[in-house]
């Protein structure tokens, strides 16, 4: 698909999608909680595996913690977002991102549970 059939917008794209006001907002809350739980919890899950687990564990909590951050801001911007022609790429993105906390997820049992060397080439390859 070329870039320019990305900001092509069919019928999908230009759909309101909520069928209120209410259940918008209902959604911007439950993102925005979601969010600030990912912040707050992924800082708490670093700085215990930090204290508890070494560098290598705290890495890996941190990487979870912003693949995590990252799939819930493109939610939040694709959900959020009015209908535009903009709307299919951002539900690429949203897509993608969700692949990216697919590896995210992975990284600490990679990292806890494989050798070193290949944790990292697995944790790279997924």
């Amino acid at each position: 698909m070329a870039f320019s059939e990305l900001l092509t917008a069919d019928e999908e794209e230009l759909a309101e999608h909520y069928p209120n006001r209410a259940e918008h907002a209902a959604d911007g809350i439950v993102h925005a909680i979601g969010i600030l739980a990912a912040l707050v919890g992924g800082g708490l899950l670093v700085a215990v595996a930090l204290v508890n687990r070494g560098v290598p564990m705290a890495t890996a909590g941190a990487i979870y913690a912003m693949c995590l951050m990252a799939m819930l801001a493109a939610s939040a911007v694709y959900n959020l977002t009015r209908p535009s022609r903009y709307r299919r790429v951002l539900r690429r993105i949203d897509e993608a991102a969700i692949f990216l906390m697919i590896a995210g997820s992975y990284t600490p049992f990679t990292i806890k549970l494989l050798p070193p060397e290949f944790a990292v080439a697995v944790t790279v390859a997924i």
